[in-house]
């Protein structure tokens, strides 16, 4: 008899619990509610360990346009002559499978403070949620017209962001809802999309870059210095 009424209790107690918290988060504001579990192709799947690319990874486009400006020197007038439009046309197919990089050059071009580096490559990396970049990463990408992604919440965003950036505040109760909308937007899953938060502690964008790679994206990157690291490197803000 005592079993049964301490189940029954504790039965009643779980309900009231839950239907608590369903209403407390049903009337809570949209940047305080809770997300609620989204449907992911990747849900049950446990990513691998990130790790940061290798920064000695060149773009294979650039390697070939060095290689074909420095063997010019050597060949002849006449032997010159017939290579430039054949390099011309080997650079052009890789610029049509990659349509964000702005520019045939082997170098990105950064802003006062930074040397000229050569190009980096982020392939896709279907295996891993998200990979770290650095603050010269992002400043690459971002001239290369990839997608960028603030994690933090709408009015932290609102007071200052990543020019170009999209919201997408990983605690807020929409969150799923955004991810399913991008989704639908971008077709490329293996297009370069730099997330980013508060850098420092903040695993805002991790988080988020677990979502964006659960519902399939396969190249995502997580600026580890965050909007911060973007101001202080003199990053374009709005």
């Amino acid at each position: 008899m005592l079993d049964r009424r301490f189940f029954a209790e504790g039965t009643a107690i779980v309900v009231l619990a839950v239907l608590c918290a369903s209403v407390s988060n049903f009337a809570a504001t949209r940047d305080r509610k809770v997300a609620w579990v989204g449907n992911y192709p990747r849900a049950l799947q446990v990513p691998e360990k990130a790790a940061s690319p290798d920064p000695a990874v060149i773009d294979p486009a650039a390697a070939t346009a060095t290689e074909t400006t420095t063997a010019l020197p050597t060949e002849t007038a006449t032997a010159t002559a017939a290579p430039v439009p054949v390099a011309t046309t080997t650079v052009a197919p890789d610029q049509s499978t990659a349509p964000l990089a702005t520019s045939t050059s082997p170098e990105v071009k950064l802003p006062a403070g930074f040397q000229s580096r050569p190009r980096k490559s982020f392939p896709p990396h279907p295996n891993v949620a998200a990979l770290e970049i650095t603050n010269e990463d992002a400043m690459q990408l971002w001239h290369e017209k990839a997608i960028f992604i603030d994690a933090r919440r709408t009015d932290v965003y609102n007071a200052g962001h990543v020019k170009g950036a999209r919201s997408m505040p990983v605690w807020e109760a929409d969150i799923d809802d955004r991810v399913r909308d991008f989704f639908n937007e971008v077709t490329d899953q293996q297009r370069p999309i730099v997330v980013y938060c508060t850098g420092g502690n903040c695993e805002d964008s991790h988080m988020l870059a677990e979502k964006l790679w659960g519902a399939g994206f396969e190249n995502v990157l997580v600026h580890t210095d965050g909007f911060p690291g973007w101001q202080k490197i003199g990053g374009a803000v709005e």
